[in-house]
């Protein structure tokens, strides 16, 4: 299964870094909801990855920020 980090380092060619930690997150595993859902993404990774890496905010779209501490 290709990662974010994978296909920027491979169409980017940006550095991919590994982080050790002893910690397994479940979070974004969406195999149990295909599996008995039948979900199926409208996107596949790559056009998920280009649609957040090209991204722009238009000028007259202020970002706001609602806390900043």
């Amino acid at each position: 299964m290709a990662s974010f980090g994978d296909y920027l380092a491979r169409t980017r060619g940006l550095p991919l870094v590994p982080i050790r930690t002893p910690y397994h997150s479940t979070w974004l595993d969406n195999r149990k909801a295909r599996l008995l859902l039948g979900w199926r993404p409208q996107i596949d990774l790559a056009r998920m990855v280009e649609a957040a890496w090209s991204y722009e905010r238009s000028p007259d779209d202020p970002r706001v920020v609602w806390y900043p501490g």
